[in-house]
């Protein structure tokens, strides 16, 4: 079965939701968020480094569940972090990831609802 991966990546926290359906017009498999590691330890991932980790953990655990994972759409609200991540996902070779401002996001549902 398909699914699609949507996340959030603020500043301070990330939010991940997964839904089936190739369009994400299914019910919602699963659903988190958790805080960005913030802070002087130099241990501590980047927002972008830890929502890779997410993809990558996302992909690897619906694969294992049976589901195919379609598409992956990404919403930022930091230009700095957005750069940061597409290019670290152009580093690691991570495709099919569409970044989109939060702005547009809340254009585009807000067009889909109103339909």
């Amino acid at each position: 079965m398909d699914i699609v991966l949507g996340l959030s990546m603020a500043p301070s926290a990330i939010r991940m939701v997964l839904v089936e359906g190739e369009n994400a017009d299914g019910v919602t498999v699963d659903e988190d968020h958790f805080a960005v590691n913030v802070g002087s330890h130099p241990a501590a991932l980047s927002g972008p480094d830890q929502l890779i980790a997410a993809v990558l953990g996302t992909r690897e655990g619906a694969t294992e569940a049976g589901y195919h994972l379609t598409s992956i759409g990404v919403t930022w609200t930091d230009p700095g972090d957005a750069a940061a991540l597409a290019t670290a996902l152009a580093a690691r070779k991570i495709e099919n990831v569409m970044l989109v401002s939060a702005f547009l996001a809340a254009a585009a549902l807000a067009q889909t609802v109103g339909n």
